[in-house]
């Protein structure tokens, strides 16, 4: 009765019948439910010393117990056939946990890169897969439905798309910051410690790098309109020098405002 309630265990969890098993699968359809296989186990063991009560068990579930093909059976092949069916549905089981616990650690890995926040729903069923030890046997099986596969595959998907387009926008950012603290002579220290604080891809980076770059353009503006206005004092000073008449003047500085107006670089 334990290996039938093995065997019942893992095609529960697995969720489905599996193909290539042998004699056409037939143990698997004859199998009882594990509820019941459990049930009977539970009540066989606390009176396995009181031999009326097992004889009379068996008499009242004769037709789940004795004239059932999954237990009147024992020949040799049934046994291979069962250990057979096993191994394919614990094989079957420890390459989908395996997949499973992979991802549930991707996912895992990328909110904590992210912080971003899954349904409730999901972080339960994440939770479950990361707390398993792959050192330890664990005491019962573990869901590895398909379709708990694919909606964590799916989850792991969306994740990544966020990621990527998180870390285009954060690149972008940054050559244009580096471009400014070049072009401006920021400190490296300064530079250094920013860094530092800008690690992973959350939306709280993404905002903090938007506010430096404004704080850089701002500063660019500033310096720009000051080396303008600099030229400006340096001209006038030219002008006088070489006594220049205004006529002469005019076309230049009808010039010169142009560009007051419009530059935008540190060019």
């Amino acid at each position: 009765m334990e290996v039938s309630i093995r065997l019942q265990a893992l095609v529960e969890v697995v969720g489905e019948k599996l193909g290539d098993l042998p004699n056409g699968g037939e143990m698997v359809n004859d199998l009882t439910s594990l509820e019941s296989l459990k049930h009977y186990r539970e009540d066989l063991k606390s009176h396995q010393t009181n031999l009326d009560f097992i004889s009379n068990y068996f008499v009242d579930h004769k037709g789940e117990l004795l004239y059932n093909d999954h237990f009147n059976d024992i020949s040799e092949d049934k046994i291979q056939i069962l250990g057979q069916t096993i191994q394919i549905y614990q094989e079957e089981y420890d390459f989908r946990i395996s997949h499973l616990k992979s991802v549930a650690n991707n996912i895992s890995q990328l909110v904590s890169e992210l912080k971003t926040d899954l349904d409730p729903q999901v972080q339960r069923i994440l939770s479950l897969y990361l707390q398993l030890d792959s050192n330890v046997m664990p005491k019962m099986y573990t869901s590895v439905h398909k379709s708990t596969i694919e909606s964590l595959e799916k989850v792991l998907r969306e994740q990544q798309t966020i990621y990527e387009k998180r870390k285009e926008i954060k690149e972008a950012l940054l050559t244009k910051c580096e471009s400014l603290w070049n072009r401006l002579k920021i400190p490296q220290a300064y530079i250094d410690n920013f860094l530092k604080h800008c690690e992973g891809h959350s939306t709280a980076v993404t905002r903090k790098i938007v506010r430096e770059l404004e704080k850089l353009e701002e500063m660019k503006k500033k310096l720009i309109k000051t080396l303008i206005e600099e030229s400006s004092q340096r001209i006038e000073e030219l002008w006088s020098f070489l006594q220049y008449e205004d006529e002469e003047k005019s076309q230049f500085l009808y010039i010169f405002e142009s560009l007051r107006e419009s530059s935008t670089t540190l060019e």
